[in-house]
């Protein structure tokens, strides 16, 4: 059995955490929601809005793909944020990505870029 890496070691050596790909943060999975693609992806498109310092840079409806950038509050660092939304078994699966752009470690960072979207998302469409 592996230990988890503990705490400090995760902030100082994670820079790129992806839903349910990131070992780091297993946590963190994609999302399922019974709304419709097109209802998902302007869920998503919206919640860039309610999430502090997030701000969509392009967006593709026909791939129902959002790219954003999260400015951190304290240093302005820019981490780049990148929403999924794909059809699934009569709903939609909403995967996020949120990535550095400098340094090895992001202080825990991207992993709650992530959370405030899909809590701001689970508030929307209800999970």
């Amino acid at each position: 059995m592996t230990a988890r890496p503990s705490l400090l070691r995760r902030w100082l050596t994670i820079n790129d955490v992806t839903t349910g790909e990131s070992a780091a943060y297993p946590e963190l999975e994609p999302r399922w929601y019974e709304a419709a693609p097109a209802v998902a992806f302007a869920t998503a498109r919206a919640v860039c809005d309610d999430v502090p310092r997030v701000r969509v840079v392009r967006e593709d409806g026909a791939a129902r793909t959002i790219d954003a950038e999260h400015r951190t509050a304290l240093i302005r660092f820019v981490d780049d944020v990148t929403i999924r939304v794909v059809p699934d078994s009569g709903g939609s699966h909403v995967t996020i990505r949120s990535h550095s752009r400098l340094g090895r470690g992001d202080f825990g960072q991207n992993a709650r870029t992530i959370r405030a979207l899909q809590a701001a998302m689970d508030r929307r469409l209800g999970r």
